[in-house]
């Protein structure tokens, strides 16, 4: 068994998870941009629609994970309250 983290090696672990959700979020949003642009002129775009679906759906998803992971370490520096993960 290892020695449980810090509570400041907790929040430098939250932090980083936090700028890397943000990050995911950017590319899903220029990933949806590329590939709405790229089936915008292919009528109709049977090929795209799923490509487009997907990108979509990660564009949902990444502010969902970076709200969680927002909320993760407000709790932890503010509450002292470490994740259950």
């Amino acid at each position: 068994m290892g020695v449980a983290p810090s509570c400041r090696e907790l929040v430098e672990l939250w932090r980083k998870r936090l700028q890397e959700e943000w990050v995911r979020y950017r590319e899903a949003e220029e990933e949806l941009r590329v590939t709405q642009l790229e089936y915008a002129e292919q009528i109709p775009f049977s090929d795209g629609r799923l490509a487009v679906h997907q990108a979509q759906s990660k564009v949902i998803w990444a502010p969902k994970k970076y709200r969680r992971t927002l909320k993760v370490l407000y709790d932890l520096q503010f509450h002292d309250d470490p994740p259950n993960e």
